[in-house]
């Protein structure tokens, strides 16, 4: 079990007003040893613990933070079910609630109001903009609390990130009357770090570490750059999403669509990316990119398709199920072995790239929901005998 001995000497002495000398000098022991105490590195004799529990007014058991112990071990179990649950089960209002219920036991505990953000700006994503309004007095208050009270830069950011998120959620829906919204997002954008200050950069740098380590921190580095390559890609292609939306309200619109320069422009940044991921990833080992080497293959086959260019729409099919086939062939826990990633390691069901749209399907699986049932393909693309068989292979 581990104890929180210094930690809570810490709290307890600054809660005190005292200063470590000033400690030291009540309980008769060296500055040094209070400063040790505190840093773990050593701990008092053991008839010296009932004295320092008298002196803060606390039980021995709270001096050695053995409660604290039992607390972090029900804190990270309610961590790992909602990283097991949203990013398999996407089963976000459900971990919200249990967050909100989980809170009222550890209101201080800032892992889990950051987690209960995400949820909300999840299960608010298909609320309508007075919906997501409704919720800000709500969510804002949290938000300045992790800000003023929580000491973790990382748990900080990223609930600038998700209030940004929030307030562009609303913004998007309904950008004639959400200027402060608008506002709000870019004041938080101008208060967080550059890449720059980023921890991917800043590792790359540990060349005085162990062997390994460095390597393991640049390749990291690599995976995230790519990720963000890749939601720079997704923004810019924000242009297909809206037409595509409208297609799917409109089934009649589905016949065939002539694309235009802008759309073919956009249809060559997501080849563009997969060129990427393939050069990164000579081998075809995608790692935790898979799930979006597919979904820019998905998307290219239905821009083809609507543009009645059919054969250019199956190769992009072909290539995307020919990667979900091999997805779902590897072990749960795998390990990179593309030159550049070589020895990272991701896990398939707790990653973002299980392609589970339910229970415990696979890739393949997502692949035929998806094209068999979400998918707007024109009647011209669903009545070819290449279609029929492709759903017949999924369905097996």
């Amino acid at each position: 079990m581990k104890l929180y001995f210094g930690e809570t000497v810490r709290r307890l002495r600054l809660a005190a007003g005292l200063t470590q000398e000033q400690l030291a000098q009540r309980l008769h022991v060296s500055f040094q040893t209070i400063s040790n105490w505190e840093r773990n590195e050593s701990y008092p004799d053991i008839t010296m613990l009932p004295v320092l529990a008298q002196l803060f007014g606390v039980k021995v058991d709270d001096l050695l933070g053995i409660n604290q112990a039992e607390n972090e071990r029900l804190v990270q179990e309610i961590i790992d079910t909602y990283e097991l649950e949203t990013n398999h089960h996407r089963r976000w209002a459900e971990q919200r609630d249990i967050l909100k219920a989980a809170l009222k036991h550890f209101p201080d505990e800032y892992r889990l109001w950051v987690r209960y953000l995400r949820c909300m700006l999840r299960t608010n994503n298909v609320g309508t903009v007075e919906e997501r309004r409704a919720f800000l007095p709500e969510l804002e208050p949290i938000y300045e609390n992790i800000l003023a009270n929580c000491t973790n830069d990382g748990i900080r950011v990223e609930a600038k990130q998700l209030m940004c998120c929030i307030y562009h959620s609303i913004s998007a829906m309904d950008p004639e009357n959400s200027a402060a919204e608008q506002a709000a997002a870019e004041r938080i954008i101008a208060e967080m770090p550059s890449m720059r200050n980023s921890r991917e950069h800043t590792s790359t740098y540990l060349l005085y570490s162990p062997p390994g380590k460095s390597d393991a921190a640049c390749r990291e580095a690599i995976m995230e750059t790519l990720f963000l390559m890749q939601c720079a890609v997704h923004h810019l292609t924000h242009a297909l999403k809206l037409e595509y939306q409208k297609i799917c309200g409109n089934p009649q619109e589905r016949s065939q669509l002539a694309l235009d320069t802008n759309t073919r422009e956009h249809m060559k940044m997501m080849r563009s990316m997969n060129c990427i991921y393939d050069a990164v990833c000579p081998d075809g080992d995608y790692g935790k990119n898979y799930a979006q080497v597919i979904y820019n293959w998905n998307n290219i086959a239905l821009w083809h398709a609507l543009a009645g260019e059919t054969g250019e729409a199956f190769e992009a099919i072909n290539r995307a199920l020919e990667i979900a086939q091999r997805f779902d062939a590897l072990p749960r826990e795998s390990t990179h072995t593309s030159p550049l990633l070589s020895g990272q390691n991701f896990d398939k069901f707790t990653q973002h790239t299980s392609g589970s749209v339910d229970g415990e399907s696979g890739m393949l699986e997502r692949q035929r929901v998806l094209l068999v049932d979400r998918y707007p393909w024109p009647e011209a693309f669903r009545d070819d005998p290449r279609f029929a068989e492709m759903v017949a292979q999924l369905s097996k």
